[in-house]
């Protein structure tokens, strides 16, 4: 990672993802790597590894995601915090103020086990 260049957006200078240079033998020398630690484009010009970090943006981490567990079983989860140092996501709570909060950590770059939401976003057990 201490080869990785931070990517900020022009405006407000949040980090939005970084580069890194390189061959990865397949002819590609420029890699865009999105807050979770995970290649998004791979190619051969840096202005657009940039250009796909401003367009994806971090918005993206605010939706719905799902956790797969060690026992196999899958939560709905939401991340809660992004760092070089971990991802930490918690169980949805459906907005309930009351409820239990169970939180997860992962390393980072985060693991596959941890994807898009692909369930039923209108059921409690949509998955």
């Amino acid at each position: 990672m201490e080869s990785w260049i931070e990517h900020r957006r022009p405006g407000d200078k949040e980090i939005v993802g970084w580069i890194l240079l390189g061959d990865d033998g397949a002819g590609h020398d420029v890699a865009a790597i999105d807050r979770l630690g995970r290649v998004v484009w791979r190619g051969t010009d840096y202005l657009e590894a940039e250009q796909v970090l401003e367009e994806r943006g971090i918005g993206w981490l605010a939706d719905l995601w799902q956790l797969t567990l060690p026992s196999g079983a899958v939560r709905r989860v939401r991340i809660v915090e992004v760092s070089p140092r971990g991802v930490r996501v918690k169980e949805d709570d459906f907005g309930d103020v009351t409820a239990s909060l169970t939180f997860h950590d992962l390393p980072f770059p985060a693991p596959a086990v941890l994807a898009p939401f692909a369930g039923d976003r209108g059921l409690i057990d949509g998955l």
